[in-house]
């Protein structure tokens, strides 16, 4: 079965807009079991504050409680710490970002052999470009699915509606999925959704290539 990591961002913006469950129980690019650094769930929560104001705020933090349910929290082992730091350190030296989440989940990707990253950070897909000569990051190649390609998914299997409806309502979470689904002019076709979301798809893939796992194929 295969088996995903969620980092924060994901976590915070999918269940600001109420969309988390919906993203888990679509099985995303394949994946039914789920898994999260175990500070994350206290991460996202003091989070929510900063994106959202009453009532959306406590039902997000309501949706999110029910969602992680699903979620398993995952103590990093020290070796995988160990890992962990010398990303962190090569990326200070490489002069590109990897905080300290993304830099766990690719040490746990590696030592456990998970098959997918679902982050939101386009800097640290940036950051594993860089640093394709350490193993985790190697291993990641391929296995990364930036915030885009999820809302894609969901649209392909929820449908527009229910996934637009949801984004748009909450304009201050994320500006390019705003721009992406039409959200200052109403909202966009489907046709012009997916346009707007292979864009940024597009521009990732552009500037570092075979990082993202190919979807769409």
């Amino acid at each position: 079965m295969s088996k995903a990591l969620i980092d924060t961002d994901v976590l915070l913006k999918t269940a600001s807009y109420k969309l988390l469950k919906q993203l888990l129980a679509s099985a995303p690019l394949g994946s039914k079991e789920f898994g999260m650094i175990a500070a994350a769930q206290f991460v996202v929560s003091g989070k929510f504050k900063k994106k959202l104001k009453e009532p959306q705020l406590a039902e997000a933090k309501a949706h999110f409680q029910e969602a992680i349910a699903s979620i398993a929290a995952i103590e990093p082992s020290s070796e995988e710490l160990a890992l962990a730091a010398r990303l962190e350190s090569a990326a200070v030296g490489m002069g590109v970002d990897l905080d300290l989440g993304e830099s766990q989940i690719c040490a746990l990707m590696v030592s456990r052999g998970v098959d997918l990253m679902m982050t939101g950070d386009k800097r640290a897909i940036k950051a594993i470009a860089a640093l394709k000569e350490h193993e985790a990051c190697a291993y990641a190649y391929g296995k990364v699915a930036c915030l885009e390609q999820l809302v894609l998914w969901m649209i392909a299997g929820a449908g527009l509606e229910a996934v637009q409806t949801s984004i748009c309502a909450l304009p201050a979470v994320d500006t390019s999925l705003n721009i992406a689904l039409g959200c200052y002019s109403q909202g966009a076709n489907l046709e012009s959704c997916q346009e707007g979301l292979m864009s940024y798809i597009n521009y990732i893939q552009t500037e570092v290539p075979r990082v993202l796992i190919a979807y769409p194929a």
